[in-house]
């Protein structure tokens, strides 16, 4: 065989193994394109998701405090977003808990305290027993026991404003220990309500407080 022959099948060969190699590279290089591809898109879902459970949080918490700093007494109902990244949330008397997942799987939590200490959660049980917002509240449960509605031309006396508080603060704990949970089709009615009481030397007084019943 000549040399020149040689020489050509060398090249031949050569030829087809960086022809291999170069096809080798290219799929490497668009794997790891597409894989980047795929984590960016999955870094930005998991952010999104993040961003929206946040948002909802900040978003309950700021109308539970508007809601109780009122001069007035109102119901504010509030409707859970209808986000897809929202799994679900948790409500107690203290603060709100917003899950969400991402396309992935990723799930992250986002939480936003309320900055007003009288907040009531009524549970499932105890809105169907008595009803939801301020005026059955009135009407009907602290009329029923106390045989007052804690208004202002009907205030509680000493010992049953106190039987009221103890009320509340049992509700509030129950609510640490068994936060109430929400869905997508939950509204949370939040209610700024103020009761009027005699204090121990019959002076009236009055006290705010924020209920958050799931209608």
């Amino acid at each position: 065989m000549s040399m020149v022959s040689r020489m050509s099948k060398s090249m031949k060969t050569n030829n087809k193994g960086a022809g291999l190699i170069l096809s080798n590279l290219g799929l490497i290089v668009a794997s790891v394109i597409i894989v980047g591809l795929i984590f960016s898109f999955a870094a930005v879902n998991l952010w999104q998701a993040d961003a929206e459970a946040y948002n909802v949080a900040l978003n309950f918490s700021r109308s539970v405090d508007d809601v109780e700093n009122s001069l007035v007494e109102y119901d504010l109902n509030w409707c859970v977003a209808d986000f897809d990244s929202i799994s679900h949330m948790e409500l107690d008397s203290t603060e709100i808990c917003v899950f969400s997942q991402s396309f992935v799987g990723q799930k992250t939590l986002r939480r936003n305290s309320f900055d007003c200490t009288n907040v009531i959660v009524f549970n499932n049980s105890f809105s169907s027993m008595y009803g939801a917002g301020h005026e059955d509240i009135h009407q009907i449960f602290l009329k029923s026991v106390f045989n007052h509605s804690a208004t202002f031309d009907d205030a509680l006396n000493f010992s049953d404003a106190q039987n009221m508080f103890d009320f509340f603060s049992m509700l509030s704990k129950e609510s640490l220990k068994k936060p109430l949970s929400l869905s997508k089709d939950d509204c949370v009615l939040i209610s700024n309500v103020r009761f009027f009481f005699f204090d121990q030397s019959s002076s009236i007084q009055d006290e705010v407080f924020v209920f958050l019943t799931v209608q």
